[in-house]
């Protein structure tokens, strides 16, 4: 029998309010004033009590305990000091009209409730992120996203990967920098976007989020009394591996600033857990060489040296170290790549069959960083010339300083040589879909040539376009009697094994080292340690490292002196506002008239 609201008749209880009402007469009228506005401040007491449980976890405490008691005083007691108006109100809410109206309201919460969960069902099904935020912040480099692939494409053998981060909620109150924040954002991000990457949040201030850790660390057989927050603990294929506050950020020395606010510090937080998670995915790391003993880059700080670039090979799972030929016999079996950055004197032709017998019995892999030898110290060749011939790349011994202009359209001398021209090659593919520029200083020209070890053969990987290369370097420009070259250079080069089952190494040459070394503009030079990091990367076979390695804009604050912050303080305060009032004032009158 369906339900007739019109049954239901509210006159009926009309006497026995009545009879309540002169009982209730004896009631002061203040409290009955007073009584609704008591009794709504005592249910925001009771709301947000219950907001604050479902966020730290635990209910009460001492002063949890005063604001219930106080909120329940307050509800009843607001309820018990008008009860016949109370009683009023409900009925007159459950009268047949209010009914009918209430049943429609009803039925149209219910039907934008189904709506709202069809919706998430195909946000659930098609799932696509966009990152608006101006400094990219919501955004993983594509290093990471390579990882990421290679953790969900292995996850049936492996299994998935845990973080477990433990935080202080707030920001730094020196600095502004809020780390809980910025870390939270960003395992929200990696959580995203694999499906086999698990996040676990914690706050140090939760008596719930504590017991919890306490249950994982138990499990893992860590002493709770041994870590503090911030802490982040990587778990993967059984394997550990813990980040704390120094692995996440890089502070700013105190000597930098003088005065006002202390500039917020470098995040590091992607850089730390990228390789926290290469490193547990890989049980054997890639062991790369760099020559010494004939005045090679070296990679200690300093201008012109590479420590920037052994940085980001290490941030790569890789073991780098200094290898001298002439005090070793033979090359170190776990060595997979050996890079040879600009010698200033020749090897010995020892040394030369050392790393030809590395790159065909070994396996392994050779990367040369080159340069015009005839403006080096010494102007000899450093024999890697004839090295790199046998491959089928020819190190020219040209020096690059002319280029055409896209701005003016005439050739003009360049202190940098900026070039864009990527091949299609897999280890650059992540760089032209980027399409990023690399910035050379006094390059020499490679050319490619028949190998002279037919097993090779050699393809270029970047070149700089509307080029010129002068044979000697003077001022004058190009020019052809001279013998100078015009064109699209090859910056960069590799030779591989025809057969890709041939059990042989490879072979890759630049034709600058300035454009990984360490400088005043380390930032320009990001989009050739990437390429170099690419190069290695492909040529040691670890396809998951390929990819850019984002480079966010760095936070800064704006700091005003006292006089200008009272300034500014009063111009917003009072000067705008009296602005406003007294255009109002003159828009009033000029309508009055």
């Amino acid at each position: 029998m369906p339900l007739d609201v019109r049954r239901f008749d509210v006159r009926r209880y009309e006497a026995p309010i009545k009879k309540l009402e002169e009982r209730w007469g004896r009631v002061p009228g203040i409290l009955r004033k007073v009584a609704l506005p008591v009794g709504f401040i005592g249910l925001l007491g009771l709301s947000g009590l219950v907001m604050l449980w479902l966020a730290r976890g635990y209910f009460f405490d001492w002063w949890s305990g005063i604001v219930f008691t106080a909120s329940l005083v307050l509800l009843f007691g607001g309820v018990a000091a008008n009860l016949p108006g109370f009683l009023r109100g409900v009925l007159e809410y459950v009268s047949p009209r209010r009914t009918l109206y209430g049943a429609n309201v009803l039925i149209v919460v219910l039907l934008a409730f189904l709506l709202l969960v069809f919706v998430n069902y195909l946000a659930a099904r098609h799932y696509y992120r966009w990152d608006l935020s101006p400094d990219r912040i919501y955004s993983l480099d594509t290093q990471t996203l390579s990882l990421l692939r290679s953790i969900d494409g292995n996850a049936e053998e492996r299994g998935d990967v845990n973080m477990y981060f433990l935080y202080v909620p707030g920001a730094d109150p020196y600095t502004g920098f809020n780390l809980a924040d910025r870390m939270n954002r960003l395992l929200e991000e990696y959580d995203a976007r694999s499906r086999h990457v698990k996040t676990y949040l914690y706050s140090y201030y939760s008596k719930g989020d504590i017991q919890r850790l306490k249950s994982v660390l138990m499990e893992l057989k860590i002493e709770p009394g041994a870590i503090e927050p911030p802490w982040l603990l990587v778990t993967y294929q059984g394997r550990r591996k813990d980040l704390k506050f120094s692995d996440l950020v890089e502070q700013v020395p105190p000597m930098q600033f003088m005065g006002g606010r202390m500039p917020p510090p470098k995040f590091k937080g992607e850089d730390a857990l990228s390789s926290a998670l290469r490193d547990l995915a890989t049980t054997e790391k890639i062991h790369c060489y760099f020559l010494t003993g004939h005045g090679e880059r070296q990679l200690t700080p300093g201008a012109g040296r590479l420590s920037t670039l052994v940085e980001n090979l290490k941030g790569l799972n890789m073991e780098v170290n200094t290898l001298n030929l002439q005090e070793t016999r033979t090359i170190p079996p776990e060595a997979k790549i050996i890079v040879v950055a600009d010698p200033l004197t020749a090897l010995l032709p020892e040394e030369i069959e050392k790393l030809k017998t590395f790159v065909t019995n070994m396996k392994g892999s050779v990367v040369v960083l080159g340069k015009p030898y005839k403006i080096r110290r010494g102007g000899a060749p450093s024999g890697m010339e004839d090295f790199l011939l046998t491959y089928g790349i020819r190190l020219r011994n040209d020096l690059l300083t002319y280029q055409l202009h896209p701005a003016i359209g005439t050739m003009v001398m360049m202190p940098e040589v900026i070039a864009s021209g990527f091949s299609e090659h897999a280890a650059v593919r992540a760089l032209a879909d980027a399409g990023l520029n690399v910035y050379f200083e006094a390059p020499c020209v490679i050319e490619i040539s028949e190998a002279k070890d037919a097993k090779f053969e050699a393809q270029p990987l970047l070149k700089a376009a509307n080029a010129a290369g002068k044979v000697t370097p003077d001022n004058q420009m190009p020019s052809a009697a001279k013998g100078d070259i015009y064109g699209s250079l090859i910056m960069a080069a590799v030779s591989e094994p025809k057969n890709p089952d041939a059990q042989l190494g490879k072979v890759a040459a630049f034709a600058d080292a300035d454009f990984v070394a360490d400088g005043e503009n380390i930032s320009a030079k990001g989009p050739g340690i990437d390429l170099f990091t690419n190069v290695v990367s492909y040529m040691a076979e670890r396809q998951e490292n390929l990819g850019i390695k984002e480079r966010k804009p760095t936070e800064r604050f704006i700091h005003f002196t006292p006089m200008s912050t009272r300034i500014l303080y009063y111009g917003v305060v009072i000067a705008l506002p009296l602005i406003v009032v007294f255009a109002g004032i003159f828009v009033l009158l000029l309508r009055r008239r």
